[in-house]
């Protein structure tokens, strides 16, 4: 099993990749996630063994070493915990009501190929980040 957690993203996204962006930036120096998009091998593996199908396929998931899954907003309440420092203020809005949250989560999430586009196979991410998603 992998020592880090794994956060599996849409690749093709824009709002996805630009937000995985920010957070690889923040993980440069600790590398404390592994990332793989949901049309890798390995991503529609871990779809498949947590029964999500790509094509309803509209979170991110963050699985830890021992296989726990987190998506919607406890997924990123999970990167921030990880990442620390100055994203840790975030979780002050888990005194939200998950219902709330993962509301919020599900209107974007639907909406973010209208919004913010599709693009190549992870289009946005620099060069040097490319290198660290899992294929």
């Amino acid at each position: 099993m992998n020592a880090r957690p794994l956060l599996v993203f849409d690749g093709v996204c824009v709002l996805c990749s630009g937000v995985l962006r920010l957070i690889m930036r923040a993980d440069d120096k600790h590398h404390k996630l592994d990332y793989a998009t949901a049309q890798s091998d390995l991503g529609q593996q871990k779809l498949a063994e947590y029964d999500y199908d790509l094509n309803e396929y509209e979170t991110v998931l963050f699985i830890t070493p021992n296989g726990e899954v987190f998506e919607k907003s406890d997924c990123v309440f999970q990167v921030c915990r990880t990442l620390g420092g100055i994203w840790k203020g975030l979780l002050i809005f888990k005194i939200l009501p998950k219902s709330w949250r993962d509301g919020l989560y599900d209107f974007v999430a639907k909406r973010r190929y209208r919004w913010f586009g599709k693009s190549d196979y992870c289009e946005r991410i620099p060069e040097k980040y490319l290198q660290r998603i899992i294929r």
